[in-house]
């Protein structure tokens, strides 16, 4: 939208139908008029694929998130959908049928942040409160990046144990651990609702499947209890495999700067409250296939 306003140009944004619900539907109301149209991600929403070709082939520019979640993952890109491609070309398509001449192009853009303050107190302070929540007292004298990874291998720890029967601490590093437990828990609903393991698509794409099919399930009123039942506790963990897929396990061992640090401290807020607490102030470096714009 900074873009947009500095620009003085309107971006029209595709997002999840999810975020206009909040409030009794107003966030929906202020985020129509400031450019955006909602999409169902679990399916083929049609009408949203009609409402960008239109965008696309007026001239107009359209704003499309092709990671299809919010990782935050920002030092890392993760598996794009094929959303932007599929819609690009049909918006070409239709530009070619009206013999125009014109040309849909796509701009890969990334936006990079960075914190103004030193915001290492605030991040201590909500890893500790993280751990009180837990009862969970940290080895004296750890240092911060130390810290979160403990918590993070605690919270793996009772996730194996909730959903594969053990944990499994010395059996291969953090990453393999969350890996094995996405990698488990898709698999077991993929041969119940899908009769197959889809091995070769990334996890995105797998959980896009799945939800689409157990949400069909859920809120089918035809099906007995039991079904539908069975269909939720699926949804939840597909969930909480998406949510593991989020974490790479080496993000923070890797480079463990402010960022790195604050991003994983917020998502685990996100996963275990619902909602995450701001640390600090971000300047923001767009970056894209033609210029560079600090905010």
């Amino acid at each position: 939208m900074e873009v947009g306003r500095r620009l003085r140009r309107q971006l029209h944004f595709m997002a999840a139908w999810q975020i206009f619900r909040p409030h009794f539907g107003f966030d929906g109301w202020v985020l129509q008029r400031m450019g955006a149209f909602s999409v169902d991600r679990e399916g083929c929403d049609r009408s949203a694929i009609h409402q960008a070709t239109e965008i696309l082939t007026t001239g107009r520019a359209l704003v499309v998130f092709p990671e299809g979640e919010v990782y935050r993952l920002n030092d890392r890109l993760t598996p794009l959908l094929d959303g932007v491609a599929f819609m690009a070309l049909s918006a070409q398509r239709e530009l070619a049928k009206r013999e125009s001449g014109r040309k849909v192009w796509v701009v890969p853009t990334a936006i990079r942040y960075r914190y103004v303050d030193d915001i290492r107190s605030r991040l201590a302070t909500a890893i500790e409160r993280l751990e009180d929540h837990m009862r969970y007292k940290p080895p004296h004298g750890s240092e911060l990046a130390a810290r979160i990874l403990h918590y993070g291998e605690l919270l793996l720890t009772i996730k194996e144990k909730e959903k594969l029967g053990r944990s499994f601490e010395g059996e291969g590093d953090l990453a393999t651990r969350i890996g094995r437990l996405t990698e488990t828990l898709l698999e077991r609903h993929e041969r119940a609702y899908l009769e197959r393991t889809p091995s070769a698509e990334n996890v995105a794409l797998r959980v896009k499947a799945l939800r689409r099919k157990l949400f069909e399930l859920w809120t089918d009123e035809a099906n007995d209890a039991e079904v539908r039942r069975l269909a939720r506790e699926a949804l939840d963990d597909v969930q909480l495999a998406l949510q593991a897929y989020s974490y790479p396990g080496n993000y923070i061992s890797e480079k463990p700067s402010i960022e790195r640090m604050a991003e994983t401290i917020e998502k685990l807020e996100e996963d275990l409250d619902g909602y995450a607490r701001p640390k600090g102030r971000p300047s923001a470096i767009g970056v894209s296939a033609h210029r560079r714009h600090r905010v």
